[in-house]
């Protein structure tokens, strides 16, 4: 072959048959039924997490709650009782 002649090659597109799409489609139809899947996972596992928090988050503020209830009444309990044993001219009556 001389440098001078060009070479004319046709590039023959490859047949697309019925079974090639077939088989594209249920690979694309097993990817969506997956990615779907992992989508659902992650959506349930991201509000099993924020439901955890949440209870987590209301149990401590109950249980700061009821610390600080339960200091202030014996607290006023205590010094209702220290009160209660001083004399009547020690102390200014309490409003």
């Amino acid at each position: 072959m001389s440098a001078d002649k060009t070479v004319d090659i046709e590039l023959a597109e490859p047949k697309i048959t019925i079974d090639d799409v077939k088989r594209r489609a249920a690979a694309v139809r097993d990817l969506a039924k997956s990615e779907a899947r992992r989508s659902a996972d992650e959506l349930l596992h991201e509000r099993a997490t924020r439901t955890a928090l949440v209870g987590v988050a209301i149990v401590a503020t109950i249980a700061g709650l009821a610390f600080f209830l339960g200091s202030r009444k014996g607290e006023s309990k205590a010094m209702a009782d220290l009160v209660a044993d001083l004399p009547p001219w020690c102390c200014p009556p309490r409003s």
